[in-house]
């Protein structure tokens, strides 16, 4: 994966999650603060995760009943699946 422009140093992060993901990671999203990065993934699970060394910190948590298309932090996490759920 390669990446470009200022933010190259947090999606370095970002892909660690990726790669450490059972299932394929459809959404990422990063914290206000930059410390945590929010998954949501193919398998219908959320997990929050460390994005210095790509540990997961919470979860994973689960509830949606179809593929997690998007996450967000606002200020808790927010999650949409491809049912149109909103969580």
């Amino acid at each position: 994966m390669e990446v470009e422009g200022r933010a190259m140093k947090e999606w370095q992060s970002a892909a660690i999650v990726v790669r450490k993901t059972d299932a394929a990671v459809l959404s990422v999203a990063f914290s206000p603060n930059g410390t945590r990065i929010v998954s949501g993934s193919k398998d219908r699970t959320i997990r929050v995760w460390d994005a210095r060394c790509g540990d997961v910190v919470s979860g994973p948590f689960e509830g949606h009943t179809d593929d997690i298309r998007s996450v967000a932090f606002s200020p808790r996490i927010v999650s949409g699946s491809n049912n149109y759920a909103v969580d």
